[in-house]
């Protein structure tokens, strides 16, 4: 449901909140009032455990736990997407929002664009394994930037489940993230793309894996059933949408054939998946290809411990994208200068002289159309995922 305050739109998030009592499973209901969609992860983040997983559906949504929880099967009271919930809970919920909506309200504080002459350009930076490690590859491309067109430009870190409300509230100019948070941002802001990362063996096309260890009797999708699994990020095209989709495509449905799934915490989650699955406490690991190739490379694994049972098509990599806000000719001559990027290509960075690509840990960047996103789109689309998702 919807609700305008202080002029703006508000969002009401519910949050069913399953816990155990020697009498039986209850659960809380917790509503948050607010403009960012996908804030929720961060709740996510600290609430989940072993033995269960937060997903959620932006808009109007709810924390939906996969798996049995204490032997109670928590999807079979409330559907697969929150659909069937029990006259009670509804009651409660609507006793709940009255209060829900004075307590927490919405911030009628926006950023206005800052594509204006003069004024800083800001490179929206989705943060990747941490912020340092962000700030540390994309800092002397924003003075690289800086220098090539004579206009200061300042990089901003933004958490992925930020990013849209980022974009809503004109804090950034351009973008910079995965492919699935741009098919969101293009769709629900008119974001449109400019370049492409390259890296790997696809250059700037990536792909998804479904691994398990090198003796495990896993051997295809069909093998996963009542299986434990470890996903990426929800909102990571490789690491958890090509996957689910690969799943999905193969007749098997994660929500019913997975004894349970989760999402590692913290930073550095793709490489936190391969390990976890290495030291045994899953059965089978959503990865990134392009991050089992770059700790194999890096000798962090051996690519001999472990064997993929599927992997997805190569989907468009992580993308450059220019805002609304931002003019033609800006767009244009940035878009020119992040192709026109050579290997040899040096800044100064705190009085050292650093390599603009190399320190992006980047091979450069290819032009791209937004058409070249439509794969990335239907996989969405066959998931129920952002930004096409039915409640």
């Amino acid at each position: 449901m919807s609700y305008a305050m202080k002029g703006h739109l508000c969002r009401i998030y519910t949050l069913l909140v399953p816990h155990y009592n020697p009498d039986g499973q209850d659960f809380s209901i917790i509503f948050i009032c607010g403009r960012n969609r996908f804030f929720l992860e961060r709740i996510c983040d600290k609430m989940q455990s072993k033995s269960n997983v937060c997903r959620f559906w932006h808009g109007y949504c709810f924390i939906q736990y996969a798996g049995r929880i204490h032997g109670w099967d928590f999807r079979r009271h409330i559907g697969k997407q929150g659909a069937g919930l029990s006259t009670n809970i509804l009651k409660a919920s609507l006793v709940a929002l009255a209060a829900a909506l004075i307590i927490t309200g919405c911030d009628g504080n926006r950023t206005s664009g800052a594509s204006a002459k003069g004024e800083p350009v800001r490179m929206g930076f989705m943060i990747c394994n941490s912020k340092p490690e962000t700030e540390a590859r994309f800092k002397p491309l924003t003075e690289y930037l800086t220098q090539k067109l004579g206009r200061q430009f300042v990089p901003v870190l933004i958490d992925t489940v930020d990013f849209e409300e980022a974009v809503r509230q004109k804090q950034v100019d351009f973008t910079h993230t995965n492919s699935l948070v741009y098919v969101i941002l293009n769709k629900n802001f008119g974001v449109e793309p400019l370049a492409g990362d390259i890296q790997g063996r696809y250059k700037n096309m990536t792909n998804g894996g479904i691994i398990v260890l090198a003796d495990s009797p896993i051997k295809t999708i069909a093998d996963l059933k009542g299986k434990r699994m470890v996903f990426g990020p929800m909102l990571a095209p490789t690491g958890y949408l090509s996957q689910y989709d690969l799943m999905l495509k193969d007749g098997f449905d994660p929500e019913a054939g997975l004894e349970f799934y989760t999402i590692p915490r913290g930073s550095f989650k793709h490489e936190k998946v391969v390990y976890s699955l290495l030291f045994g406490a899953y059965d089978a690991a959503s990865v990134p290809m392009l991050d089992f190739e770059l700790m194999t490379q890096e000798g962090k694994i051996d690519p001999a411990d472990f064997r993929i049972i599927a992997e997805s098509e190569p989907i468009p990599y992580c993308t450059f994208g220019a805002t609304e806000q931002v003019d033609e000719e800006l767009a244009r001559k940035v878009k020119e200068a992040i192709l026109a990027l050579k290997p040899e290509d040096t800044v100064e960075i705190d009085g050292e002289r650093v390599k603009v690509l190399k320190a992006a840990a980047l091979d450069g960047f290819a032009d791209v159309t937004d058409a070249e996103y439509d794969s990335v789109r239907e996989m969405a689309k066959n998931a129920n995922m952002p930004p096409y998702q039915k409640y």
